[in-house]
């Protein structure tokens, strides 16, 4: 019978051995929740040799001869609403066919190894028990998970969720629109040259500052430009994100250096609403007499320093117009 054996490439980078297509090989192996092996229609195993498996769960040397290697990578996505971070997909695996793994590190962006192996049906194999951390840790994501989709039900949640609605409906046909469907959290990019996409979020109470009040249900992050704001998650901020929008879209955002002369300077980014309202964001750097040079700030600082003093240009200004 054949078996997958998943192998981790951190794993096999640091301690792997070389296999090919045609050898026998032994791994020890622990068995994968059934219902992800139904995905992959052969019984699937994960290789592990860091200690990491718990004593209770069955961890096995199994021995077979190996029938063929996929290198499987994932596509990196964007994250919605948070600014220039992307993670990746596993619900959307590449598999690559290969003759042979080499010990020690692959291709930097190959995710896992799976390996089919062909196994004795005699052969006794590890059977499935759900790890306690693991099902804990599962448990805790399922119910933090619950916590954001209820949040998108409450009065905030849905004065977010219009906002949403709103931005698709306006720029959904010409930016690139990134909405995350289990939590308030939007991306509207018009990738277009010299303008801002903008981004907005909203997290929890636990995930907030430590000294968030815990009557608030949460926060609201605003990104646009180079500036962030965080403001505490009431029906009143939950308009924001709408100001914020229309802002960028038409033009009111613009970043700014500032010289304080011996005391350094001073990075902005500024939004103007329609009303006249301005929420400005700023960063100050120490003077050179602080002996503080360009390659010890931070790469958004040293984007922001690149980027100067110059608004941002409307997205598609007849499109927008009004």
């Amino acid at each position: 019978m054949r078996i997958l054996v998943e192998i981790n490439e951190w794993e096999h980078a640091c301690c792997g051995m070389d296999f090919q297509v045609g050898d026998a090989a032994t791994w020890k192996l622990r068995a994968v929740d059934p219902e992800l092996s139904a995905a992959t229609e052969l019984p699937r195993f994960q290789e592990e040799h860091h200690g990491e498996t718990p004593e209770p769960v069955p961890h096995l040397p199994v021995t077979g001869t190996v029938r063929a290697i996929y290198a499987v990578t994932y596509p990196l996505v964007p994250i919605p609403g948070e600014p220039r971070r992307f993670t990746s997909d596993p619900s959307r695996p590449t598999r690559s066919p290969m003759e042979r793994v080499e010990a020690g590190p692959s291709a930097s962006d190959i995710a896992v190894f799976h390996v089919e192996l062909e196994v004795s049906d005699a052969d006794e194999l590890p059977g499935y028990v759900e790890d306690a951390e693991a099902a804990v840790a599962r448990r805790a994501t399922e119910d933090a998970a619950r916590v954001q989709l209820d949040l998108m039900r409450d009065p905030v949640g849905r004065i977010l969720e219009a906002a949403a609605d709103l931005a698709e409906a306006q720029f959904g046909g010409w930016c690139t629109v990134q909405r995350a469907t289990e939590r308030s959290a939007l991306t509207v990019d018009p990738e277009q040259d010299r303008a801002t996409a903008i981004w907005w979020v909203r997290v929890p109470p636990d995930n907030g500052a430590a000294d968030q009040d815990p009557d608030l249900t949460g926060r609201i992050g605003m990104h646009v430009g180079y500036g962030s704001w965080w403001f505490p998650a009431t029906p009143e901020n939950a308009a924001l994100p709408a100001d914020f929008l229309e802002a960028a879209a038409h033009g009111r955002v613009s970043e700014h250096v500032r010289d304080r002369g011996a005391d350094g300077k001073r990075l902005e980014t500024r939004v103007e609403a329609r009303d006249g309202r301005v929420w400005v964001d700023s960063e100050d750097l120490p003077g050179p007499a602080s002996g503080i040079g360009v390659a010890l700030l931070g790469g958004r600082t040293i984007d922001r320093l690149g980027h100067g003093t110059a608004p941002y240009v409307p997205w598609q200004q007849e499109r927008v117009a009004g």
